[in-house]
């Protein structure tokens, strides 16, 4: 189960690292147009989907390598049991917060596709488009901080743990 999972957060990782690049490429693409004097029609929309398609499918991957903001700076004045009820309380509300960002994000992805629901941009695009990245990479990180809670509670290692062993010094 764990080589799945982490494979999972990787390929969204892989995922949102694409949508950035895209992002570039289309900002580049509107920049070369207006140089060159070509006509680019809706870019600027489309990057701004990639840009956030790029955000929300990178949480879990970000969270399993340990590289988001944290509690780290009131843990590190806590040690031994104390540190790991706090731990676990943050990562509980967390999954709450996830929880309720991952049901009502696929919420909204399929009430737009039922309404059919559409960009307001020059070239008209369904919006349950670019909102299924958004709900696909929510969905991730609420996987991801069950994930780290159900570590937490049963004794295994957390990999952002190392992490902060590194900026506690």
């Amino acid at each position: 189960m764990r080589k799945f999972l982490d494979r999972l957060y990787l390929a969204g990782g892989v995922l949102g690292a694409f949508f950035l690049f895209m992002t570039c490429a289309l900002i580049l693409a509107a920049v070369a147009g207006s140089v060159f004097r070509f006509v680019t029609r809706s870019l600027d929309e489309f990057a701004g989907y990639c840009m956030a398609a790029s955000a929300f499918l990178a949480l879990a991957y970000t969270l399993r390598s340990g590289e988001h903001i944290r509690m780290a700076l009131i843990l590190q004045f806590f040690h031994g049991k104390m540190r790991h009820a706090l731990e676990v309380f943050a990562t509980l509300v967390g999954v709450i917060f996830a929880g309720f960002m991952a049901y009502y994000s696929m919420k909204l992805c399929i009430v737009s596709y039922q309404l059919n629901d559409l960009s307001q941009g020059i070239i008209p695009l369904p919006l349950w488009i670019p909102q299924s990245a958004m709900g696909i990479g929510c969905t991730l990180f609420f996987i991801a901080m069950v994930d780290r809670l159900v570590c937490l509670l049963m004794g295994l290692p957390v990999p952002e743990d190392q992490s902060d062993a590194r900026t506690d010094r």
